[in-house]
């Protein structure tokens, strides 16, 4: 990284949920993505997060000693 900004925006349309991020020179469907999914803001209400099932990865945990 340079030390810039991120910026990922999502936006559901009649196409499906749509990703525009800063670092990406195109506008991509959600899987797609380089990302793991957790939550988004929810559609209905700026203030609440809804979760977001992405199933593409399974979970992956580490231990270092």
């Amino acid at each position: 990284m340079d030390g810039g900004g991120h910026a990922v925006l999502t936006v559901r349309t009649d196409r499906g949920d749509l990703v525009l991020d800063n670092q990406i020179e195109a506008v991509l469907p959600w899987y797609r993505t380089p990302y793991r999914y957790i939550k988004r803001q929810s559609e209905t209400n700026a203030g609440r997060w809804t979760r977001i099932n992405d199933d593409r990865v399974g979970a992956v945990a580490s231990i270092t000693r």
